[in-house]
């Protein structure tokens, strides 16, 4: 999972066709998921939130919440994706959490 913002439709594109696309390994589907809140400023929302549901209805890896996304909001992202992820994903063994603003090495 990739800690994200609305507005960086292109770091999440990056990731996408890169370290964080979707692949079996050892059997195991691994699929990047990205944590997003609601945009901070009126001129986000307006610009950026429908360009964030069309990523969404497309690739399907957009996990958002009703809050406002912002630096001191970051232990709601935390504790809102913990509880998705407690609901959707107990089978899962291992999460990588990471930022948008990282490139991971994979090799």
């Amino acid at each position: 999972v990739i800690k994200s913002v609305a507005t960086q439709h292109d770091r999440r594109d990056v990731i996408r066709k890169t370290w964080g696309k979707e692949q079996v390994v050892n059997g195991k589907r691994v699929k990047t998921l990205f944590l997003l809140g609601t945009p901070s400023s009126e001129a986000e929302r307006a610009n950026h939130q429908k360009l964030v549901e069309y990523e969404d209805y497309i690739y399907g890896d957009i996990l958002q919440w009703d809050f406002l996304d912002s630096f001191f909001n970051l232990t709601l992202k935390e504790t809102h994706f913990l509880k998705w992820f407690h609901t959707y994903c107990s089978g899962v063994h291992y999460v990588f959490k990471g930022d948008d603003d990282v490139f991971v090495s994979v090799e």
